[in-house]
């Protein structure tokens, strides 16, 4: 469990977006995303990061998804 609650709604169009692709992908929006919309220009950020993640080719896509699973169990990240 977080220590901050996912946030519920917000006006903030950075916030419903991110909101919206995390449903679209996972289903529901998943407790991280919730996390960061306390603050949009963080989630902006790491939406970013994530969206250049994806969009990276120079690497083989074995060793893409063996990258991001070894870095979610060092961080202790269940998604």
């Amino acid at each position: 469990m977080a220590r901050l609650r996912a946030r519920a709604k917000s006006a903030n169009p950075i916030v419903r977006v991110s909101y919206w692709l995390s449903r679209v992908t996972t289903g529901k929006v998943a407790e991280p995303v919730g996390v960061r919309a306390h603050h949009p220009w963080v989630m902006m950020s790491y939406g970013t990061y994530e969206m250049m993640f994806l969009r990276a080719h120079k690497l083989d896509k074995r060793l893409h998804v063996l990258a991001a699973h070894r870095v979610a169990a060092m961080i202790g990240c269940h998604w």
